[in-house]
């Protein structure tokens, strides 16, 4: 006569043996659905960003440029900033004009060669052809290195 013995359940063995608890698994799955959710979040928000309308302006495109700084007040002395007036060429003035009318209210880049240098709300529609930038003076570089010495 053989006696027949139950066998313990296979899972609840290996998870006994090893350590491991049902809980411990469930926080590790918790934990990477959390993280894989914020990823798939933070992917969604920031490649927005790239989808933005560009306008690119290289050196040959514009007309004029000034560079001017601008010295703190007395409330904070310290803080420089350049403003940058840029007068486009007439044909790059005409598609600037265009393009500032078709995304009134958006979120655009501006950008000097392949830099993007800016990134406003256009409030109007820009007609004369003229672009101001404002920098920080700590900044005024990625301006000057796009623009070759004349």
């Amino acid at each position: 006569m053989c006696i027949a013995r139950p066998k313990p359940p296979v899972s609840l063995g290996v998870v006994r043996e090893t350590g491991v608890t049902r809980e411990y698994i469930s926080k590790i799955m918790k934990t990477i659905i959390l993280s894989l959710s914020a990823f798939l979040f933070l992917s969604a928000c920031f490649g927005a960003a790239s989808a933005l309308p560009q306008f690119r302006i290289n050196p040959a495109d514009v007309s004029a440029i000034s560079m001017k700084l601008i010295q703190g007040g007395p409330l904070f002395p310290t803080n420089e900033e350049y403003v940058v007036h840029m007068a486009l060429s007439k044909p790059r003035a005409d598609e600037f004009r265009s393009f500032t009318k078709a995304h009134m209210n958006e979120k655009v880049q501006i950008l000097l060669g392949t830099n993007v240098v800016s990134e406003p709300v256009l409030e109007s529609q820009v007609t004369d052809g003229k672009v101001v930038l404002h920098y920080p003076s700590d900044q005024i570089a990625k301006i000057k290195g796009a623009f070759p010495k004349r």
